[in-house]
């Protein structure tokens, strides 16, 4: 990862947590004490160790890789067997999200270093704003509820975000991106981040669950945290290999 990727990289992650922040400012009508003691505070707060990581596997590669893809499998088997309702289900769902998550390792470990940091940064980035506008999309425009079976708390609106924001996030980045991918690859994540949360709101609907944890505050488990970006690795990496 070169340096001009690393300080664009860190100064667009900057913004965008300052606008984010300012846009969950808003939603509590400008009271901040309620804000910065608020669980979407937290959820926000977060982003940064999550985005630092990322950087870090960027920056160190492989190694780095196959590190922090065993942590977060480890932390995911940990919360299965936490579960006070055990369940065949919960078992397959979370070997399915730990299998997507090892074409992280692939990712370094058969494509070339430029290709590899260049994919991840779309990925990335648009996972990120993906997750945003999904938030704000669902918030402001959310009228229309997923089915019951799915989960009724989230809107067909924020599903269109997470298809949005995945477009900008590839927008954003692009610039400083030689080559620059194709855009397909922003829709493509889009639609995985998107697949990737409804398969989790089923699973968790199925099994009578909130969340699958607390490890990461504000958003729950590692497996609610990482489902969707693990789909979104996969779908970008055989994208890559194939086209």
């Amino acid at each position: 990862m070169t340096l001009e990727l690393l300080i664009y990289s860190l100064l667009l992650f900057t913004a965008l947590f300052v606008i984010g922040t300012l846009l969950c400012l808003a939603l509590y009508k400008w009271e901040y004490a309620r804000f910065f003691h608020s669980a979407l505070w937290t959820k926000v707060l977060y982003w940064i160790p999550i985005f630092l990581i990322f950087l870090a596997i960027l920056y160190l590669q492989l190694w780095a890789a196959a590190f922090i893809t065993l942590v977060i499998i480890y932390f995911a088997i940990r919360e299965v067997l936490r579960l006070s309702q055990k369940s065949w289900l919960a078992w397959i769902y979370m070997i399915a999200i730990s299998l997507a998550l090892t074409h992280l390792i692939l990712f370094f470990a058969v494509l070339d270093s430029q290709q590899s940091v260049t994919v991840l940064l779309v990925v990335g980035f648009s996972s990120v704003m993906s997750d945003v506008c999904a938030y704000f999309f669902g918030n402001f425009f959310g009228r229309h509820k997923l089915p019951n079976q799915i989960n009724p708390n989230k809107s067909w609106e924020g599903v269109a975000g997470q298809l949005i924001g995945a477009c900008i996030g590839f927008l954003l980045i692009v610039p400083v991106l030689h080559p620059a991918p194709s855009f397909v690859l922003a829709i493509l994540v889009g639609l995985a981040s998107a697949l990737g949360d409804i398969l989790n709101s089923v699973v968790k609907r199925r099994m009578g669950i909130k969340d699958w944890g607390t490890t990461i505050p504000g958003h729950g488990g590692v497996l609610d945290r990482f489902a969707s970006l693990a789909f979104a690795i996969a779908v970008a990496f055989w994208w890559t290999i194939l086209f």
